[in-house]
């Protein structure tokens, strides 16, 4: 198979991840299982971490919303924090144990 190996280098201004970050917090209550997840790999595969604010609204929703949550949405709930050097609370570790 032929593949195409392009390789972005993205910058993103401290003004709009912390823009981003604002906004995904203040909506987080909106959010499903796979909106937590994918959210905050965005920020992961951008290599930049989001404000406290969001991370704590994360944590907190994808607590409250645990049981819904599809293995995939686990995975990459747990690889970009991971990938951020983010450690889980301790009541999302056991939501997802």
């Amino acid at each position: 198979f032929a593949t195409l190996d392009l390789k972005v280098d993205v910058h993103m201004d401290d003004k709009v991840v912390q823009a981003l970050s604002d906004h995904a917090a203040h909506i987080m209550a909106q959010f499903n299982p796979q909106d937590i997840a994918i959210s905050t790999w965005a920020f992961a595969t951008l290599k930049r971490t989001p404000d406290w604010t969001f991370l704590d609204a994360m944590m907190g929703k994808a607590v409250a919303e645990g049981d819904r949550f599809k293995p995939q949405d686990i995975s990459n709930l747990l690889w970009a924090l991971a990938t951020l050097g983010i450690e889980p609370s301790a009541p999302l570790t056991k939501v997802f144990a």
